[in-house]
């Protein structure tokens, strides 16, 4: 199995001639054209730091597409319309959240108006599929229409966990209890969110809020992977700039949240290898030597 992180959360997964990707962004902002678009759900401004340098067009065929939910830095439209329109897969697969009757509406109607022939498929808490040699399961978690993705074969295994909260609770600073199904999962590598940023928030009637850990902190993150036990971890999720309406993010640097990770890690298990994730870096599991990070 070669794993390739792509950018910002955005991972590509190889095993023989089965090719599948999850959260797959391409495109970021730019001066020209600031404003990205999700398959379902309102735009945003999002950078990716650092810029990915892949494009679609090297990711080629394609299988399948995963989204851990529908953020434009998750979901970007044109990225995945390109994907589809451009892959030689017969009938690839969407797997996504199960949406809401309307938004599934709009996701339908858009491959439809597109004349693509893609299989979307909403997935909930447990569901798996199969695509070639690769098994993928879907996992909710603290943060309602958000999925984690388990991938596995014989040849080895990932978790892929994108935007979660410690606690559904956000007073509480304990993992919730859900994660707890998570346990011994015993991956080879762990993707997983740990910038615990910070929001502002202002709604329709202009009242102002402050929402703090809207992800997990750097020192959950560590107690999340001692539990789920891997291999190699890196982190996602953490490498963008967003600017909602009516909301704004604190964005701790990348670098001071991998320095931290990396210390709790350390101390909470030190025989992970934490990888600091850039675009192209390569894992490989089990019976390859190819790449950056041969595991197993």
């Amino acid at each position: 199995m070669k794993i390739q992180f792509i950018a910002h959360a955005g991972i590509s997964i190889r095993e023989g001639d089965t090719h599948i990707l999850i959260d797959p962004w391409f495109t970021s902002s730019t001066v020209k054209y600031p404003v990205l678009e999700s398959l379902v759900g309102h735009s945003t401004i999002d950078f990716q730091l650092p810029q990915g340098y892949a494009n679609v067009e090297e990711y080629m065929p394609v299988d399948a597409v995963f989204v851990s939910h529908f953020h434009t830095h998750h979901a970007p439209k044109k990225d995945i319309l390109d994907i589809f329109s451009k892959t030689t897969a017969s009938s690839p697969l969407f797997g996504y959240p199960t949406l809401k009757k309307d938004n599934q509406d709009i996701l339908d109607s858009l491959f439809r108006e597109k004349g693509l022939d893609v299989r979307a498929q909403g997935f909930v808490d447990g569901e798996s599929c199969t695509i070639g040699s690769l098994t993928i399961r879907a996992y909710t978690h603290t943060v309602s229409g958000h999925l984690a993705w388990h991938v596995f074969s014989k040849q080895g295994s990932l978790l892929h966990i994108a935007d979660p909260a410690g606690n559904r609770n956000r007073q509480m600073l304990t993992l919730d209890a859900v994660w707890e199904k998570f346990n011994n999962l015993n991956v080879d590598v762990l993707f997983v969110n740990a910038s615990g940023n910070s929001l502002q928030i202002k709604d329709a009637e202009g009242n102002r809020s402050i929402s703090e850990l809207s992800c997990l902190s750097p020192g959950q993150a560590a107690l999340l992977a001692h539990r789920i036990q891997t291999k190699v971890v890196s982190l996602i999720g953490c490498y963008n700039k967003s600017v909602w309406n009516g909301l704004m993010e604190y964005v701790r640097p990348s670098a001071v949240v991998e320095e931290e990770f990396d210390w709790a890690m350390r101390f909470m298990n030190p025989e992970v290898k934490f990888v600091a994730a850039r675009p192209g870096h390569t894992y490989v599991t089990r019976t390859e030597m190819l790449g950056d990070t041969h595991i197993g």
